[in-house]
């Protein structure tokens, strides 16, 4: 036969409702981590094709580096002189084309940052680089930018 435990004599006693036990948000729902991968060095061109920005190379793979969930905009502070715009992408190298979504722009005469939406990269460790270009051979510059990887 079972018995009841004992509690130094006394029975216990049954509760009316249950007791609520606190639970935390981020025990629940994985929170989300945003690194960087920075292009720094400013560039100004007057070429009305695509241009490399020297300096602004970088691997990345995100399924292997991060995870099946990451994603990546990306983000550049550009400057165009009066009467342009300032075009900006990121460009995969590793695979010779320009990253679908990736071209920001703005026509502002002092630095302003623009952002891309979230982007598809290819699988695999590919070397990206960021290009520029001017609308009509006015002068166009790139001050900085940066990949945003949220995974």
């Amino acid at each position: 036969p079972l018995r009841s435990p004992s509690f130094a004599g006394q029975a216990p006693t049954p509760s009316s409702s249950p007791t609520p036990v606190a639970v935390k948000a981020s025990t629940l729902i994985p929170q989300k981590v945003t690194s960087y991968v920075p292009f720094s060095g400013s560039f100004s061109t007057t070429n009305t094709d695509w241009t490399d920005v020297p300096g602004t190379s970088a691997y990345v793979d995100l399924k292997n580096n991060y995870n099946e969930s990451a994603y990546v905009t990306f983000e550049a502070s550009l400057k165009a002189n009066p009467g342009s715009t300032a075009h900006a992408r990121l460009f995969d190298s590793t695979h010779g084309f320009g990253v679908l979504g990736s071209e920001v722009n703005t026509a502002s005469t002092s630095s302003t940052l623009v952002s891309s939406g979230k982007l598809n990269l290819w699988s695999g460790n590919n070397l990206y680089k960021v290009q520029i270009k001017s609308l009509n051979s006015f002068n166009v510059t790139f001050d900085s930018g940066r990949m945003k990887l949220v995974y």
